[in-house]
């Protein structure tokens, strides 16, 4: 009985997967739920806090999904398909969508050579929603040259 219940999950994750752009797997959708109440006038931000959000991670966990980053209001899971409907339908949950695709914003070869490439496409979960990343590098000259080029503005 459970191979066609997975068979059929497969099935309806597919067909969902192929009319939104979303990846499956195992029956499950790779989604952002954005975690925030529906407020005319008021942005995500502004109709969400880490109560909503705490309470949409507990939904996601008792649906069986499996969280794979929490940014702010944003959370990237995958999301069995056959609860996707229940959970759009939750007031704490603002919207479902595909998730971003993150791409590398540096151009330069100094990318490769520090060996940061090989992180591209790493994907790092921080429930607590901040996770901050410096560097600190006492010989770095010239950096103002590279403002909008390989550095941000």
């Amino acid at each position: 009985m459970a191979n066609i219940r997975t068979s059929r999950g497969d099935s309806v994750a597919a067909l969902l997967a192929s009319q939104r752009g979303l990846r499956w797997r195992d029956g499950d959708v790779f989604v952002r739920v954005d975690a925030g109440l529906v407020i005319a006038g008021r942005t995500l931000a502004a109709a969400s806090s880490r109560l909503i959000v705490d309470e949409v991670l507990a939904d996601l966990n008792e649906a069986g999904a499996r969280v794979r980053h929490v940014f702010g209001p944003h959370i990237e899971a995958w999301v069995p398909v056959e609860e996707l409907l229940a959970l759009e339908l939750r007031p704490s949950v603002r919207g479902i969508h595909r998730p971003w695709k993150m791409r590398s914003a540096a151009t330069s070869e100094g990318v490769e050579v520090i060996g940061a490439d090989r992180w591209d496409g790493v994907r790092f979960r921080d429930p607590t929603g901040g996770l901050r990343v410096g560097v600190i590098d006492l010989s770095f000259k010239g950096w103002e040259n590279l403002r909008g080029v390989d550095l941000p503005p």
